[in-house]
């Protein structure tokens, strides 16, 4: 397996939804895709394979997903509080590497 690198998610509050970085890292389109994969136990938090979508990832979680093209790792950083402009986040996640696709 290949393993593609890891990227750095900023988040400006404490937690963030496993499924929620999931989408924001643009690995998934929704939350149902979110599901299967962590169902199929593609994904780990910080070494453990985790079942629950809803799990709340803080500051310095490190998740692993093994995808087709190879394992991709993600890591929650601090960013910048929120400013309710959401395009710096769009932005953020962007300049880590990740193209992002919001609706």
């Amino acid at each position: 397996m290949v393993h593609t690198g890891g990227v750095d998610i900023e988040i400006s509050g404490d937690v963030i939804r496993l499924g929620q970085l999931l989408k924001f890292s643009n690995l998934v389109t929704d939350g149902g895709e979110a599901k299967a994969l962590i169902a199929d136990g593609a994904v780990r938090v910080d070494g453990e394979t985790e079942t629950r979508r809803g799990r709340q990832l803080g500051i310095g979680s490190r998740v692993e997903i093994d995808l087709p093209e190879g394992r991709q790792e993600l890591r929650v950083v601090h960013g910048e509080p929120d400013s309710g402009d959401h395009s710096a986040v769009r932005d953020r996640l962007s300049v880590k590497g990740l193209p992002v696709h919001w609706r």
